[in-house]
């Protein structure tokens, strides 16, 4: 398989890239002009071609300031590309953007079976505190979340739920 990374949008890319998350039965009804809009106002969107089929195999996006914060959303691999690498070579691809360069720390959020794989990445576990003035404080994950069919319960944790430091 000869893969290439690249970055930008166009009709092709954002009908790939609308094929790759068909394949998840979790981000099946994601439509061609969510996608669009989606990849449109992502600061930074890579994704794997297939040189052999001139299809798009694997995307990512990154929201980010470029100085202090990016978080990685939507790191998908089309379900026939699963287990080559080609998500490991677009996570790097990601993290060893030029524009990105600068940028302190890069997030994500990953489902337990997928932490390994983060891992390998270089990704590491980041417990929920931070510590403010001298005192370990706790992170929570906070949603607002307008969509008619999301089930924010599943999505967040209670606070006794949230890791912390000792």
């Amino acid at each position: 398989m000869n893969i290439k990374i690249k970055s930008g949008v166009t009709d092709d890319v954002v009908r790939g890239v609308t094929e790759c998350y068909r394949t998840y039965a979790s981000w099946a009804d994601r439509d061609r002009e969510q996608v669009e809009t989606a990849i449109e106002h992502s600061d930074e969107h890579l994704y794997a071609l297939d040189l052999g089929s001139d299809e798009v195999v694997a995307s990512a996006r990154v929201l980010t300031d470029y100085c202090y914060y990016g978080v990685v959303y939507d790191v998908i691999v089309h379900e026939e590309y699963r287990g080559t690498g080609v998500g490991r070579a677009v996570v790097e691809a990601v993290t060893d953007h030029p524009p990105l360069e600068d940028v302190t720390q890069i997030t994500l959020i990953a489902r337990d079976g997928l932490v390994p794989f983060y891992e390998k990445c270089g990704f590491e576990r980041h417990p929920m505190t931070i510590e403010v003035d001298g005192e370990t404080e706790a992170f929570n994950r906070m949603v607002l979340d307008d969509g008619p069919d999301d089930d924010i319960e599943s999505q967040s944790r209670s606070p006794s739920d949230v890791p912390t430091t000792n």
